[in-house]
């Protein structure tokens, strides 16, 4: 039989209102991790397997069970990325037609997953999806121990309305179906952690949007049909999958995005024990509390192309006035009639609300790269800003806003330069959490953020022009930096 629920409920109060709503269960046995996938074994941009190595043979290794994650090879496996939540260390990336890779995912064939039945389990991974087009498999199973079509497990992103779905085969002969997600939706790429429990009676999706509201329960399905000992997972020698599916007798749901932090526990977590989770920054919101000075940055590791924002004030320290808008500007216009360029919302604008759009364009940053927008605050100190966008052609995203005093980013020390100086201060502070003088994303850390701000803002100085100059290649290349950052794509 086939249960499937579809929490409504959920979707219609969100992922706040249910944070309390699940009692859960006790557990007689302490919870075991079985294998925990943290990706931090690799170099960023190197292929699980690269195209000189023998087939399967390479991948990521767990950190419990030394089990290993296999890419097939440079054309059909995942490689290493830096583009992950938080902006630090590592994650597995899943392409698809992009560059070697015509499809990609990683495999497990041996070790402590295989023949595993536990009737208490926690599974969790932190997903990134370029694309929600379709079908989208995070985790699944390379076939069917049943002989039926369906694999015996999948946790995937569906293709019906955008939910995410755990559906899975017992060893009762059940198959349980769960779809869920916040009230907002699910937006292509946006950070979601996704954690999935059962305590062989009850099963439960939790989700985390990495922005300070923590796990919050988005569905829960009633399993008690069935005794706790049959609704175990299936154990067999079937691999299992990441970054795909399968379906009679293919593979198939390919993702095309990145996966961080996959983890297999025996026993039903408290949402107390899952894997911490927090989003860095995309596009940033920097204000200058003293000056009114604002703009926006692209605070992540890859270019990406935007073509709306809105800033939302409820206590009313917005400034029409001070606002240069990308309209103003004319920032990246292909054309002189209406949608050819940003405009700002007729009537929409206030003390409250600043918003514009780019209907038949968009504005491309590099990496730490920034667009002003005047001296758009009105109030004193930190204030209540939020801010929202769209990636082009994507759903609206939640950002962060920064309020610094900083006049010139990039500028570590303080000289009034920005040059191979600060790189140096950079460098010998990378990873710390305590010494941040080059902390100019203001998460609290040195990392690939701020080289990406300092590389953006190479050879400016306090008495320049608002012109950036792109950074010099030969005297990056000489400092062994790892990638040159250019200046913003223009349509047209």
């Amino acid at each position: 039989m086939t249960m499937h629920f579809r929490p409504t409920m959920a979707k219609r109060m969100g992922l706040g209102a249910l944070a309390g709503l699940a009692a859960l269960a006790v557990q007689t046995a302490p919870a075991q991790t079985v294998a925990y996938w943290d990706f931090e074994d690799g170099v960023d941009g190197q292929e699980f397997t690269p195209a000189e190595a023998e087939l399967g043979s390479g991948g990521s290794v767990d950190t419990v069970n030394s089990i290993l994650m296999r890419g097939y090879n440079e054309q059909y496996g995942p490689a290493w990325t830096a583009n992950t939540a938080d902006g630090a260390g590592l994650a597995m990336n899943l392409q698809l037609n992009d560059g070697p890779n015509t499809s990609s995912d990683g495999y497990v064939t041996e070790g402590a997953l295989h023949n595993w039945s536990p009737t208490a389990w926690t599974i969790e991974t932190h997903a990134m999806l370029r694309s929600l087009g379709g079908w989208n498999s995070l985790i699944g199973r390379d076939g069917s121990s049943a002989s039926v079509a369906e694999s015996d497990f999948y946790l995937q992103n569906n293709g019906i309305d955008d939910q995410y779905r755990i559906n899975f085969l017992t060893t009762g002969g059940a198959r349980w179906v769960l779809d869920a997600a916040p009230a907002e939706g699910i937006q292509a790429n946006a950070w979601y952690a996704i954690a999935v429990r059962s305590d062989g009676q009850t099963l439960s999706m939790w989700m985390d949007d990495g922005f300070g509201s923590g796990y919050q329960q988005v569905g829960t399905l009633d399993m008690s049909s069935q005794t706790a000992a049959n609704n175990a997972l299936v154990g067999s020698e079937l691999a299992w999958t990441f970054g795909r599916g399968w379906y009679n007798g293919g593979n198939v749901d390919h993702i095309n995005g990145v996966m961080d932090n996959v983890r297999f526990t025996e026993g039903a977590l408290d949402p107390s024990e899952f894997l911490p989770f927090e989003v860095g920054s995309t596009l940033t919101l920097v204000v200058n509390p003293d000056t009114g000075e604002a703009s926006l940055r692209n605070d992540t590791n890859e270019a990406f192309g935007f073509d709306y924002y809105r800033i939302d004030s409820d206590a009313g320290d917005l400034s029409t006035a001070g606002w240069n808008s990308l309209s103003d500007q004319g920032v990246d216009a292909v054309g002189p009639n209406p949608g050819e360029s940003w405009d700002e919302a007729t009537g929409a604008n206030s003390a409250n609300l600043l918003v514009e759009q780019f209907l038949s364009g968009e504005s491309v940053l590099a990496p730490g790269q920034s667009l002003s927008l005047g001296s758009p605050y009105a109030g004193s100190g930190e204030g209540d800003l939020e801010v929202r966008y769209a990636r082009t052609g994507a759903g609206l995203q939640r950002s962060k806003v920064v309020y610094s005093t900083i006049e010139l980013p990039g500028d570590f020390n303080g000289d009034g330069s920005v040059n191979a100086a600060d790189y140096t201060v950079w460098r010998d502070n990378e990873g710390s959490t305590s010494s941040l003088a080059a902390d100019a994303s203001g998460n609290g850390r040195i990392d690939r953020a701020d080289y990406n701000i300092w590389a953006a803002n190479y050879g400016a100085t306090l008495s320049s022009s608002a012109a950036i100059p792109e950074p010099a290649a030969a005297l990056l290349a000489s400092l062994g930096v790892a990638a040159l950052v250019g200046g913003r794509s223009h349509r047209g």
